[in-house]
C-alpha cells in the first residue's frame, strides 16, 4: 500500500513539474502558425519561435509603425518588436515561395498597413475598394517584401511573375534613370496625431533633416527615417527635410 502511494505520489510530481515547464517555456511555433509579439511601453521584446522558419509581418495592430529592421525583425530564433510595434507574424517554411496570387490591402481607419507578399515580378492595382483614392507612390506602395497601403486606401492587387516584369504589352515601361532623378528640394513631412506618415520623395541623394517643427523629438531611425522611395516620420516628429543636390548619403 504504502508503494503504491509513493508511485502515485511521484507520478503527480512529475506532471507537475512537466506543467511548470511547459508554462515556462511554450512550445516552439511550427510552420504557418501566427504568432502576436508586443513592444509593451515602446519597450524591446523578444518572441522566439523555436526553429530557423522564415517570418513575415501578417496583420499590425498598433498605431505605432511596424517596420522590419525598424521596430521589428527577427533571426533564427525568434521575433523582436520595438518602439511600440505590436503585430501579428506568420511563420513560414524556408522552401516557400510565393506564385501570382490576388489579394486585398486594407488601411483601415486611414491608417499604414503592411501586407505581406512576393513582390519580385511587380504589383498591379486591379480594383479600388474605398473612396479614399489609392494613388502609388502616396497611398500605396511595395518593397520586395510587401505592399502597403495608407490614408484610407483599400483595393485589390494582383501579384506578377517574375519574368513578366518589364516585359510584353503589359508591362510598365521603364524610364531611363536620367529623367527620375530630381535636384535638391525642401519639404516638409509631418506625423499627425503620432501616428505612421509617409512621404514619396527621390532620396537618392541622401536627406537631411533641416528643421524640427514639432515638440516631439525627431530622431533618425526612431521617429524619422527614409528609404529609396521616400521619408518617414512617426510619434509625433514634424520636421523640413532636404533631398538631392550636396546632401550626402549616408555610409
Amino acid at each position: 500500500m504504502c508503494r503504491a502511494r509513493s508511485a502515485l505520489y511521484s507520478s503527480l510530481a512529475l506532471a507537475g513539474l512537466a506543467l511548470f515547464a511547459g508554462l515556462l517555456w511554450p512550445a516552439p511555433a511550427s510552420a504557418g502558425q501566427i504568432i502576436r509579439c508586443q513592444s509593451h511601453d515602446y519597450q524591446y521584446k523578444y518572441c522566439p519561435t523555436g526553429g530557423r522558419s522564415r517570418v513575415r509581418l501578417s496583420r499590425q495592430l498598433s498605431r505605432s509603425a511596424c517596420i522590419e529592421g525598424r521596430t521589428w525583425g527577427y533571426d533564427r530564433r525568434g521575433v523582436w518588436v520595438n518602439h511600440g510595434c505590436d503585430a501579428e507574424f506568420r511563420i513560414l517554411p524556408r522552401h516557400t515561395r510565393r506564385g501570382p496570387a490576388l489579394f486585398r490591402c486594407r488601411s483601415e481607419q486611414y491608417s499604414y498597413q503592411y501586407c505581406p507578399t512576393d513582390t519580385r515580378g511587380g504589383v498591379r492595382l486591379l480594383k479600388q475598394r474605398s473612396k479614399a483614392a489609392c494613388v502609388e507612390g502616396q497611398s500605396w506602395g511595395y518593397d520586395r517584401r510587401g505592399v502597403w497601403v495608407n490614408h484610407g486606401c483599400d483595393a485589390e492587387f494582383r501579384t506578377l511573375p517574375r519574368h513578366t516584369r518589364r516585359r510584353g504589352p503589359a508591362a510598365e515601361p521603364r524610364i531611363p534613370r536620367h529623367t527620375r532623378r530630381r535636384g535638391p528640394s525642401i519639404f516638409r513631412c509631418r506625423s499627425e496625431h503620432y501616428t505612421y506618415q509617409y512621404c514619396p520623395t527621390d532620396t537618392r541623394g541622401g536627406v537631411r533633416l533641416l528643421k524640427q517643427r514639432s515638440k516631439a523629438a525627431c530622431v533618425e531611425g526612431q521617429s524619422w527615417g527614409y528609404d529609396r522611395r521616400g521619408v518617414w516620420v512617426n510619434h509625433g516628429c514634424d520636421a523640413e527635410f532636404q533631398t538631392g543636390g550636396s546632401v550626402s548619403r549616408r555610409p
